[in-house]
């Protein structure tokens, strides 16, 4: 999967759970359409960037779904 689509549902997921995207999320690479495959991307809110892995979790042809978690605190 192209790592702006990767970053721009890590944004949708994220929006649905809080009920607003967060600033940014960029994703240095692509993620393999393959099942335990994952990458940490960063997220940033409010000039804060906190680590955000997604994992692919079942792959429908040319499209993966993933689950993702932010990590509990900010990068230093």
């Amino acid at each position: 999967m192209d790592k702006s689509e990767v970053a721009s549902q890590i944004s949708t997921q994220l929006a649905e759970k809080i009920g607003e995207p967060p600033d940014d999320v960029t994703c240095p690479e692509n993620l393999d359409a393959e099942v335990g495959a994952s990458i940490t991307c960063i997220l940033t809110e409010q000039g804060t960037e906190y680590d955000v892995t997604a994992t692919v979790t079942s792959v429908d042809g040319e499209s993966a779904n993933f689950d993702i978690k932010v990590a509990d605190a900010p990068n230093n």
